[in-house]
């Protein structure tokens, strides 16, 4: 009888352990009656259950339910291994105690509208070599499924997850509308990533964490949920398969690195220079990445192989009889998702050695923001400066926010972020805290002008006799209204000289915000007869924008051809040659006492055959013509005759030399200046102003 009882407790018990060789063995019977001793495993590894434990429904009207549990292994479960709960009894096939790897489970006693929970006790079910259950394992009879028809839905956003840069994993939160069972298996990812789930499965639940591992950041995966594995308590399944996106950053980033740092030369003195390699995001640079010519040996921080923004390069056993060149190549420098600058940076290290040149300030125009009490400023030198924590400061209550890079700090441009600015402002750096890289310093005070304009603002410019800068506020919309000057009338004329047109466009992009104003003056001086001076708004390199022409000196006979003209062309004098076209200064006038011609945009007005000098040019600077009878207004008006002829008027295109021809006192008024817009909206009109020329800009 021992040794059947030895098979007995084998099979209920599973493995035992020699106190000799620590190994485990089983005993079993020969035909002899004698045992032998096998050796069994060295597993520690619990079992599992392979089977779903999704749930059961029940109808209302059954009294019992059965489910199958099947196991990785066959397992030995005892009595009470398997139990339900609350108050049903349940039968076990094969009956217990027994070893399979599935059991077949009736329960019975249901009663109806009542949830069972069937139990798996952890230590009473285990393998051969004694490994129980890891965990409780439980299941549910869930009842009343036949009002239940309603598959679960997904709750969570299937939109596109990003993998951020860097990343090898991802997590998502898995949500349901109900809870539900999902077997294993049951999520799944494409493209060799690795599916991590929280509660492992199978489980039950209306909320996973789910880990999608083994990711970079240049590829895409699907991470699926299979419809077939996810189930609610009532058996209802999921309707379709679920895709969720994972997209690496990289797959949407085109954009190469860009060196952010100054390639100006660099100085050095005692044999060393340094620089910094700066980027606009983490770049990795190679081992050999950065590199000196002429035998010069390098310090670099971080050290290369490495990655950074930024990479601070000393450079030790410079010549003065040298020139070398420091470089960073584009081939050894990549960014997270591999892309790589456009080109090399290199920079020239030049001894310091027979420079004694201060450095200039390049930015010094003064600009303007629209509707904002804030603004960026960029000062600009000609060479790398040094400048002290303090060195740039701001007057009438405007403040500095920031100064890009820090001081104290060595570059060629700083970037300088402006508060609390009311109208303009001194931005200066005083003097003896500028400093180049060979100790050369400014010794005067350095300023610019920075300010901020309204959200709607008006400036008027009235003639001053120079050509002024003015820089346009950046708003989105600039109106520019000029008026040309009126042509004078001499003391004995009995007709006045003729009016200055009036030209008006709006801007919606300017191609310069930098502009070159010039105000006409009413022709010469009291009681001569000098031409109307046009009015001028152009960019900083000459383009024309809207321009306005002047009006015609008086003459002993009058015509309509006296005022400024919308036209381009300059008006023509009924005894005289043309008005000027395309930009130029009038024609000259024949026989008899001919007045000077108006001058245009690009070239003066002719001079008259034998009185009167013409109008000068926009670019000549504008200056009326000279003489003894009839000074012509500034902006391009000629000189009048006397008495007889009138100048012409300035303008885009010149007014026309006029002449009183072969009859003494038979002369005629000046021929008025043309006229240029290029705004839209125009609201242009000719011969409308008897006084001098002004200009109107707006901006909203």
């Amino acid at each position: 009888m021992t040794p059947a009882l030895s098979i007995v407790l084998a099979t209920l018990i599973g493995c035992s352990t020699s106190s000799d060789d620590n190994r485990a063995t089983e005993r079993q019977a020969d035909g002899n009656g004698s045992t032998e001793e096998t050796p069994t495993c060295d597993d520690t590894t619990a079992p599992k259950i392979s089977s779903s434990l999704a749930d059961i429904g029940v109808p209302l009207s059954a009294k019992s339910a059965s489910r199958t549990i099947e196991f990785t292994e066959p397992v030995t479960i005892v009595p009470g291994g398997i139990v339900i709960s609350p108050g049903a009894t349940v039968s076990v096939k094969p009956a217990l105690p027994a070893t399979s790897k599935t059991f077949t489970v009736d329960a019975f006693g249901l009663l109806a509208g009542t949830d069972y929970v069937l139990t798996v006790v952890p230590g009473m079910v285990m393998d051969r070599c004694g490994n129980t259950l890891a965990a409780r394992a439980t299941a549910n009879f869930v009842a009343g499924c036949e009002a239940d028809q309603d598959a679960p839905a997904l709750t969570s956003a299937t939109s596109a997850v990003a993998i951020p840069i860097g990343a090898t994993s991802v997590t998502y939160e898995l949500t349901f509308d109900e809870v539900v069972s999902i077997a294993p298996g049951g999520i799944t990812a494409s493209n060799g990533a690795l599916v991590g789930v929280s509660p492992p499965l199978p489980a039950r639940a209306s909320s996973f964490r789910v880990e999608l591992s083994r990711v970079v950041a240049s590829k895409a995966y699907d991470l699926t949920v299979q419809a077939s594995a996810v189930a609610d308590a009532c058996s209802n399944a999921l309707p379709a398969n679920v895709v969720i996106p994972f997209v690496g950053t990289c797959l949407s980033d085109n954009r190469a690195p860009t060196i952010t740092s100054s390639s100006a030369p660099r100085r050095f003195t005692d044999g060393a220079a340094s620089h910094t390699f700066s980027f606009d995001e983490p770049v990795t640079i190679a081992a050999g990445g950065i590199s000196v010519d002429n035998g010069a040996e390098l310090r670099i921080t971080p050290e290369l192989p490495a990655t950074a923004t930024s990479f601070e390069v000393e450079v030790l056993g410079l010549s003065d009889d040298k020139t070398y060149t420091l470089t960073a190549a584009a081939g050894s420098i990549k960014d997270a998702c591999g892309a790589a600058p456009e080109a090399s940076q290199e920079v020239q290290l030049v001894q310091c050695a027979g420079d004694t040149t201060a450095p200039k300030l390049l930015s010094d125009t003064q600009t303007l923001s629209c509707n904002s009490a804030a603004h960026t400023y960029t000062m600009k030198f000609d060479e790398r400066v040094a400048l002290a924590a303090n060195a740039i400061a701001i007057d009438g209550g405007a403040t500095i926010t920031s100064i890009t890079p820090a001081l104290p700090a060595v570059s060629d441009t700083f970037t300088i972020a402006l508060d609390n600015l009311t109208a303009t402002h001194a931005l200066s750096i005083a003097a003896g805290e500028l400093t180049d890289e060979c100790g050369n310093r400014s010794s005067s005070a350095l300023t610019v002008t920075a300010g901020v304009g309204a959200a709607t603002g008006t400036q008027q410019l009235d003639y001053s006799g120079s050509i002024v800068p003015f820089v346009v506020p950046s708003c989105p919309l600039v109106t520019i209204e000029a008026w040309g000057a009126a042509g004078n009338a001499s003391g004995t004329s009995a007709f006045p000289g003729g009016l200055g047109a009036r030209m008006k466009g709006e801007f919606s992009s300017l191609p310069s915000r930098e502009l070159r104003i010039l105000v006409g003056q009413r022709g010469g001086a009291p009681d001569t007869n000098g031409g109307g001076g046009g009015s001028f708004v152009v960019t900083s390199a000459n383009a024309p924008l809207v321009i306005a022409g002047g009006g015609g000196g008086s003459g002993t006979s009058d015509g309509a051809h006296k005022h400024g003209t919308t036209a381009t062309s300059g008006q023509s004098c009924p005894n005289g040659d043309a008005g000027g076209i395309d930009g130029n200064g009038g024609a000259a006038g024949g026989a008899g006492y001919a007045a000077g011609a108006g001058g245009g945009l690009l070239t003066s007005g002719a001079n008259g055959s034998n009185a009167g000098a013409g109008g000068a040019s926009f670019l000549l600077g504008g200056a009326g013509g000279a003489g003894g009878f009839g000074i012509g207004g500034f902006g391009g008006g000629g000189h009048g005759s006397g008495s007889a002829v009138g100048g012409g008027g300035g303008g885009y295109s010149g007014g026309g030399s006029c002449t009183n021809g072969d009859v003494p006192g038979a002369g005629s008024v000046g021929a008025g200046g043309g006229s240029f817009n290029a705004g839209t909206n125009q609201d242009n009109a000719s011969g409308v102003n008897d006084q001098n020329g002004k200009v109107v800009i707006t901006w909203q």
